[in-house]
Order: structure tokens, then C-alpha cells, then sequence
């Protein structure tokens, strides 16, 4: 049912819209319809005006929220996703899409998306308990160990390469952002390069840094590193990493 405050709101848009059928306001009295349970409505006006404005991203944002709310979600993602990758910094478009990839399981993309969310909106509750949910699953239980305690007590793990997830040096990333810490989001990011030379989210998130914060990545700019010194690098970050790890699982 419409409310006091949208019908005038409608009613605005209407004459505004009557006054000039040619002008942009097709998308927010579209999307006042839309928010009124009125769906068809606002996709026929919606449809019409992207005609005459084919590039313009709040018609298409409103003709995706529309398919959404009617449970076509396959057509609501189609609608978006061409323009995500160029309009990062639309946090609705954003939140819209991650939704959508939520709904049609594509989890990978909405991971992604929320990491962007929450590059922008440090504070957004949605992403941040996303990502909380996708990076940090329960603990398994640990197996009570087989034969002479004492044998296996002994067992001597030093030797043994620590594994990396590279979900929790996105994780770190994120810490290091909320806290405004980018020289250390920059090393975070480096190291998971190291470790991953083809990780996506790694390299836009390192480029979004790098225009955004250019001034405090100037101290850091380094030279060319040879293979030991890489290896030097990527040793001292796991052993940073461990200590991590052991801190975390003491505190629980």
C-alpha cells in the first residue's frame, strides 16, 4: 500500500515525467513504482526510457532491482553485470549484484563483489559477515592421537612446510583497510602476488590502492627483487603468518 510520503513522491515524478517524457526521470519514478509493489509498471517505463538512453546505468540498475523482486534472477544479472567491472565505486550497484551472484549461486563473484563493498564501506555489516562466513568456517575437531602418547607427543614438525590460504591474506587485507593501515594492505597483497601471481581479486584490489592512495604507496615503491630475495620475503611472511594463526586459535 502506498504511504502519505510516496504518493506525492509518485505524483512528482508523474508530472515531471508528463512534462517531459524524454528526460531521465523515467528511473526514479520507475523505481518509486517498483518500491510500491508495482513491478510491471515500472519495467514498461523502465524498458522505454532505456530506449532513448541505452547507456545510462540507473535504468539498468532499476530494470535489474525490478527482475530481482519478481525472482528472475538470471535476468537481473544479466541487466548488471556488464556494468560492475567500471563502477566500482556505486556501492548500490554493487550490493545489488552481490545479491544477485548470492541467488544464482555464483559464489565466487559475490565473494568478490562483498570484498570490494567492504574496500569501500569498511563498516557495511552485510559484507563483513559474508566474508566472515566464507573465510573463516568452524574449526574441525582434532583427532585423538593413536598409539603411545609420548611417540606422538615427539613428532617433530619443524620441518614441515606451514600451507597458506590465500582466503586469509585476503582476510588480513580487509583488517589492514578497516584499521586505514594501506602500507600494510600493500604488503598483504604483495605476498599473496608472490604466492599467486593469477589471483584476480589481488591484482584490481592492488590497482584500486594504487590510484586511490598513491601518496602513501610512494615510500614503498622497491626495485626489482631476485629470486632469493623473493624467497627471503615469502618465508619471513609465513613465519608472520604462523605466529598469526597460533596467536588467533590461543585466543578462542
Amino acid at each position: 500500500m502506498e504511504t502519505i510520503e510516496e504518493i506525492p513522491l509518485i505524483e512528482k515524478y508523474k508530472r515531471m515525467y508528463r512534462e517531459n517524457p524524454s528526460s531521465k526521470v523515467f528511473a526514479p519514478l520507475a523505481d518509486a513504482y517498483r518500491k510500491n509493489g508495482k513491478q510491471n509498471k515500472a519495467l514498461v517505463i523502465l524498458k522505454e526510457g532505456i530506449k532513448r538512453y541505452p547507456g545510462y546505468i540507473l535504468g539498468y540498475l532499476g530494470l535489474s532491482n525490478c527482475y530481482f523482486d519478481l525472482g528472475k534472477y538470471e535476468l537481473a544479472y544479466e541487466c548488471i553485470c556488464p556494468f560492475v567491472k567500471n563502477n566500482r565505486e556505486n556501492i548500490k550497484l554493487q550490493k545489488l549484484f552481490a545479491k544477485i551472484c548470492e541467488r544464482t549461486n555464483r559464489s565466487y563473484e559475490a565473494m568478490e563483489t562483498y570484498k570490494f563493498i567492504q574496500f569501500i564501506d569498511p563498516k557495511d555489516e552485510v559484507a563483513s559477515k559474508r566474508l566472515v562466513e566464507k573465510i573463516m568456517p568452524p574449526e574441525p575437531s582434532m583427532p585423538e592421537p593413536q598409539g603411545n602418547q609420548a611417540d606422538w607427543v615427539a613428532v617433530d614438525f619443524s620441518s614441515e612446510v606451514p600451507a597458506v590460504n590465500l582466503e586469509i591474506i585476503d582476510r588480513l587485507v580487509g583488517v589492514s583497510l578497516r584499521k586505514k593501515d594501506y602500507n600494510k594492505a600493500f604488503e598483504y597483497l604483495d605476498a599473496g602476488l608472490d604466492l599467486d601471481p593469477t589471483n584476480q581479486w589481488a591484482i584490481e584490489m592492488k590497482k584500486d590502492l594504487q590510484e586511490k592512495h598513491q601518496a602513501n604507496r610512494d615510500a614503498l615503491i622497491t626495485t626489482q627483487e631476485s629470486p632469493p630475495e623473493i624467497e627471503a620475503k615469502l618465508l619471513k611472511f609465513l613465519h608472520k603468518l604462523r605466529s598469526k594463526a597460533t596467536r588467533y586459535k590461543s585466543s578462542r
